[in-house]
């Protein structure tokens, strides 16, 4: 699934295919498709995105595939 994260509020850090990007409120993160992908809150208050992404034309392609990753210890 590709995805396009607008950061409304917030500050952190997102893990895309094994490279740290650092982000905060304005930055727009693009997700490739098919890519891990993992984020990280390190603000003092919760960080807000909006989100926009294929989902619906992955899944009427048969194409979806969801992968729960591990829990980090961050």
């Amino acid at each position: 699934m590709e995805a396009v994260i607008h950061v409304l509020q917030g500050r952190g850090h997102s893990i895309i295919d094994g490279v740290r990007y650092d982000w905060s409120q304005g930055d727009v993160l693009c997700i490739p498709v098919f890519s891990w992908h993992q984020h990280f809150n390190t603000g003092d208050r919760p960080a807000r995105f909006l989100v926009h992404h294929n989902r619906p034309l992955m899944e009427n392609l048969g194409l979806m595939h969801v992968e729960q990753g591990e829990s980090s210890d961050e």
